[in-house]
């Protein structure tokens, strides 16, 4: 982290000297101005390689071929000025990046971050079900006071639906006990007229 934060500090440091170089200034200052930002994106480049992010590295390394003090690179000084400030927006960009941390190494962080306050919200909960099972009172089980009404209303319809069955049932008894006896009257009149006829037929045989 100490080394982050120096190379932080002299990328801070080296995009100050870009902007000041927008000046008119001796030329002694844009030759420190080369060895200061190239020994700066130097540093840039070689942390982000470090971190993983080669991508990124590339820019600082162009920037560091673009003022290194051995092959110059000959511009015109309103080019120069755009470009000077590119490079402080592009070594402020860096450091920044320098203290991001990586997706994949954010990641578990937070994973892990969550899945404890998971497992802190289970205890938790775990704690007050536990409480509540016990927590002392006559009423800990007392049934809902609207079960008792339910009952009572399904008792009653039971009780009735059984006085009808056997209403119906001594009504079918009755119905068949009547059937039964006219039965029996059929039979009784269809012998006695048959004993009338039986008689008529001796009386008119006889002479």
């Amino acid at each position: 982290m100490k080394r982050v934060g120096l190379i932080s500090l002299a990328c801070m440091v080296a995009a100050a000297m870009c902007v000041f170089a927008l000046a008119d200034l001796p030329y002694g200052y844009y030759t420190l101005l080369r060895l200061v930002v190239c020994a700066t994106s130097i540093s840039v480049g070689l942390q982000l390689v470090m971190t993983g992010r080669v991508r990124w590295s590339l820019l600082a390394w162009g920037v560091a071929l673009l003022y290194n003090p051995l092959v110059r690179v000959g511009l015109e000084r309103d080019v120069w000025a755009m470009v000077n400030l590119g490079t402080a927006a592009t070594l402020m960009v860096g450091a920044w990046m320098m203290r991001r941390p990586k997706a994949s190494e954010a990641a578990p962080i937070e994973a892990s971050v969550n899945a404890g306050a998971v497992r802190a919200d289970d205890v938790d909960e775990l704690d007050d079900d536990d409480a509540e099972d016990e927590a002392p009172g006559p009423n800990r089980h007392a049934p809902s006071p609207t079960v008792a009404p339910v009952e009572d209303q399904y008792s009653g319809i039971i009780r009735e639906a059984t006085a009808r069955l056997r209403a119906r049932g001594e009504a079918r008894a009755a119905e068949e006990a009547a059937e039964a006896r006219a039965d029996a009257l059929r039979r009784q009149s269809a012998a006695l007229q048959a004993k009338i006829d039986a008689i008529g037929k001796t009386k008119r045989g006889s002479p």
